[in-house]
């Protein structure tokens, strides 16, 4: 009988420490899947991209290249906090954001206040592209306005 107990006390203690060992491998969060990448960080507009749709439609498209003196970073922090800042004239205009991340929606709040949900079109190591999407109705008509930023990681 006390052999019994011992050997399963040490299966037990086995079971534990291999579980401990595997839950505490500090590099399971880092591990993604193949072409997955991650948001956080400093990103910067090097172009923006305008359409408007009615009924589907395509009504308008503008392509404005961003320079030095207006440009937009976007500072996506670990702790889903981070700033948008635009830059235009050499002057700064920083406004503290939260944000998260569910697949390829991003959800921001800026100044505490406005959410706006945000589709990501495209993210690997050194560009992403986001599509912020207004819709609405007027008259029975929808409209539908896609501002899409493209950004690189500085």
């Amino acid at each position: 009988m006390k052999k019994l107990i011992n050997l399963f006390g040490g299966l037990v203690l086995m079971a534990m420490l291999s579980v401990v060992s595997v839950s505490c491998d500090k590099n399971d969060d880092d591990k993604k899947p193949e072409g997955e990448y991650s948001i956080v960080g400093k990103w910067k507009s090097v172009k923006f991209e305008y359409y408007d749709y009615e009924e589907g439609e395509l009504v308008y498209e503008e392509e404005e290249l961003c320079d030095d003196s207006y440009y937009v970073i976007f500072n996506f922090k670990k702790d889903g906090s981070g700033t948008i800042t635009y830059y235009e004239e050499g002057d700064a205009f920083p406004m503290p954001i939260q944000w998260s991340q569910k697949g390829k929606t991003l959800s921001v709040t800026i100044l505490g206040e406005d959410m706006e949900t945000i589709e990501i079109v495209k993210l690997d190591s050194s560009n992403l592209e986001m599509d912020v999407i207004y819709e609405y109705l007027d008259a029975g008509c929808l409209y539908k306005s896609v501002e899409r930023v493209v950004c690189v990681k500085i």
